[in-house]
């Protein structure tokens, strides 16, 4: 109902006369709302102490009724297992006590009863009284649990996208994008430390013809075998190898040496000439490869792209000087 007054100007004021309800109603109006919320609700008096909750939120805590809860503290609660959990939920009442805001947050319950990870949105209110003092506050508890696995579950997938955009699909090698990336990020670390960066690229030699005369199964078994026998020759977890191309492999040696690059390079080439790697019988066909190998001096200033480009010259060098063998310059 609205009651239509002038004011001092002769404007009306629309006045709203708020109904009344009985303490009955009103008591039965809150009991409907807390046994049938979705929510787990709770409230707190002023000394953050426990004073009532709904069945929902009873459960989340183990407890067999909504009265057993009266007088627990924060720390009595199941999923507090740590004193720094316990020191950020006081922490978060007592921000929204003296600052008398509401706020909304996520928490991440790791014992909740079925025994699984939980996660809620949980929006903590100020009690306030008519008078305007704090009487505590309460908490509202919305169970957002699938939304959290299922963008646990979005992140997995384009991680794992990602991954994929950056590896060989048959050897399972980084390939050339991340390659690229590595090597930059080697070269700024060489600058910055004053270290020697030593880039090897390899190829394998009459590579082609093996394919045509043997076939692309035979191929990707030898490339498979070859990049093995590579990797068992690098000792250290920063040494890094990747697919540049069909046959052709590079590889970043961060803090090495150029004698300490050729000398890899010269055991990879020794180690995959020794497998005698041929399809049946054809000795005559054994597979080698050849190597160019170059080396960024920690003083220099060169980028990837310019060391890379010197690797790849000494590597035609190599392949015009008979193929088999690891050059540097």
């Amino acid at each position: 109902m609205k009651n239509l007054q002038p004011d001092t100007a002769g404007v009306l004021v629309v006045e709203m006369l708020q109904p009344k309800l009985p303490t009955s109603q009103i008591e039965l109006l809150l009991a409907t709302l807390l046994n049938h919320s979705s929510q787990a609700i709770y409230w707190k008096d002023s000394h953050l102490v426990y004073r009532g909750c709904n069945k929902m939120f009873a459960n989340l805590a183990g407890l067999n009724t909504e009265a057993e809860l009266i007088g627990k503290n924060e720390e009595e609660m199941p999923w507090i297992d740590s004193d720094a959990e316990l020191v950020k939920s006081y922490t978060s009442d007592l921000s929204i006590i003296e600052s008398l805001n509401p706020k909304k947050h996520e928490i991440k319950l790791l014992k909740s009863p079925n025994g699984k990870p939980a996660w809620f949105e949980i929006s903590r209110i100020p009690l306030i009284d008519e008078q305007g003092n704090l009487q505590g506050l309460i908490g509202l508890m919305e169970d957002i649990s699938a939304y959290k696995l299922a963008e646990q579950a979005l992140r997995d997938v384009n991680e794992r996208l990602e991954q994929l955009s950056l590896t060989d699909t048959l050897t399972g090698l980084p390939n050339r994008k991340h390659f690229e990336t590595y090597l930059e990020r080697e070269i700024k670390r060489s600058n910055r430390e004053g270290q020697d960066l030593g880039v090897i690229v390899f190829d394998i030699d009459d590579f082609k013809m093996f394919n045509e005369v043997f076939g692309t199964a035979a191929g990707d078994d030898c490339l498979t075998k070859i990049v093995l026998t590579a990797e068992q020759c690098l000792r250290r977890p920063a040494d890094f190898l990747a697919r540049y191309s069909g046959k052709k492999f590079t590889i970043v040696l961060p803090n090495t040496s150029p004698e300490g690059t050729l000398h890899v390079a010269e055991q990879i080439r020794g180690s995959i000439e020794r497998l005698e790697l041929s399809p049946g019988d054809e000795e005559s066909r054994r597979v080698t490869i050849s190597l160019g190998v170059a080396t960024k001096a920690g003083e220099l200033e060169l980028n990837g792209a310019e060391l890379l480009a010197r690797a790849m010259q000494i590597l035609d060098s190599a392949k015009q000087l008979g193929k088999n063998r690891a050059l540097t310059y």
